[in-house]
């Protein structure tokens, strides 16, 4: 099953103007259609590791069907950190 990488919900009046054109679209990426390539894709990276659900697959599906030459996505980057811990009661289970 595939991941969202588009906005859904309100947009507010504020964020738009004469020039600017925002698009909502629902849908999984694999299955919605677009007008035409757009400047900037904002994506939600939620998951464990940003694998889990898909949503780094999603993300760079929606980049590659969607994305004009030079757009943007945001967030633009990501930082994992992890740190080694031991349990011996959770190892011994």
């Amino acid at each position: 099953e595939g991941g969202r990488c588009f906005f859904e919900g309100h947009v507010p009046a504020a964020a738009l103007s004469d020039k600017a054109r925002i698009m909502v679209v629902k849908g999984k990426v694999e299955d919605v259609s677009l007008p035409e390539a757009v400047d900037v894709i904002v994506s939600e990276p939620l998951g464990f590791f940003l694998v889990h659900e898909r949503m780094l697959e999603a993300l760079v599906t929606a980049r590659d069907r969607f994305l004009k030459p030079g757009g943007l996505i945001f967030p633009g980057s990501a930082a994992l950190r992890v740190v080694p811990i031991t349990d011996s009661v959770l190892w011994n289970e």
